[in-house]
């Protein structure tokens, strides 16, 4: 399987979202979903209410099984990915938050999960904001700004807007992509 661009970063997100640690940490999935549409869903969600710091213990969990994602980034055509997912805890990569100097999981008040991070590593620095919504049982929506800053380029930035839902049981022979 392939992995576009919209994939992962929408595996960065989920990275990003669902295994963190001690409050500031990184999540882990490896081929679904991150992305934004823009800032207004994040900020109606951050809106909603006072934000409660989150842990790892914190995080939800896909249901195991097959996912479908359609993703859209800066307005190009969809893409679609799936995925099989174990259903255990996600545990997140290594060393990814190293060069991170802000990174905070929040949960709001109507239980959307947001993920901000700085980070940079030599010529290139980065900022996200990413808003997680849904049941996580059968379907889930993820909206993610990334600006990127390359050192004699100028910024970057990606919006995707990202929709997840069960499918059903993996496909026989398929590895789940979050062991």
């Amino acid at each position: 399987m392939t992995v576009s661009k919209a994939a992962g970063l929408a595996a960065l997100g989920l990275l990003l979202v669902a295994g963190c640690s001690k409050g500031a940490g990184q999540t882990a999935h490896t081929a679904a979903t991150a992305a934004t549409a823009g800032a207004p869903p994040a900020a109606v969600a951050s809106a909603s209410g006072p934000d409660k710091a989150i842990t790892a213990a914190d995080m939800p969990h896909l249901k195991a099984g097959y996912w479908e994602t359609v993703s859209t980034t800066n307005g190009e055509a969809p893409e679609t990915q799936r995925f099989c997912s174990s259903g255990k805890p996600l545990a997140p990569p290594k060393n990814e938050s190293h060069a991170c100097s802000t990174f905070s999981f929040k949960r709001t008040l109507l239980g959307a999960i947001v993920v901000d991070a700085d980070c940079a590593e030599g010529p290139v620095a980065s900022k996200m904001h990413m808003t997680v919504s849904g049941d996580f049982n059968s379907s889930y929506t993820t909206d993610t700004q990334a600006s990127i800053i390359m050192q004699g380029k100028p910024a970057s930035t990606i919006n995707t807007h990202s929709v997840s839902h069960w499918v059903g049981a993996c496909p026989a022979g398929e590895t789940p992509q979050d062991d």
